[in-house]
């Protein structure tokens, strides 16, 4: 119990919230579609494009059922190992890579997850 309280103190320290939020990924992704995507200074084309990964690939099955608090980088690398067997394009697989980085590094700024580790995953 003392070693859970020193670290959500350690998290509220450095500026993190206690926990991450109980949001599902697909509900987040979506949302940061709707918001975040929707305002960026992106030509429309690409916003088209990055709300098709996020429909595609982010929000259905069992990737967008995860919640944020749960999800772990070995998440992230069974995605892109179950797309690129899918047969999906290197190039497709990259832009589902940039798309997801987006949505948590969103997810960090508004403080529903602590750090978005998927920066350092490739």
């Amino acid at each position: 119990m003392k070693r859970k309280a020193a670290e959500v103190r350690a998290r509220i320290e450095q500026g993190a919230p206690a926990r991450d939020a109980r949001v599902k990924v697909g509900g987040f992704a979506a949302h940061w579609c709707a918001t975040a995507l929707a305002a960026s200074a992106r030509k429309d084309s690409t916003k088209e494009n990055y709300a098709t990964i996020v429909r595609a690939h982010l929000v259905p099955g069992s990737f967008g059922e995860l919640t944020l608090d749960r999800l772990q980088p070995s998440d992230v690398e069974a995605l892109i190992v179950a797309k690129r067997a899918a047969g999906k394009s290197p190039a497709t697989v990259r832009l589902i890579y940039t798309v997801l980085r987006a949505v948590l590094d969103t997810a960090v700024l508004r403080g529903a997850r602590s750090r978005a580790w998927v920066a350092d995953q490739r």
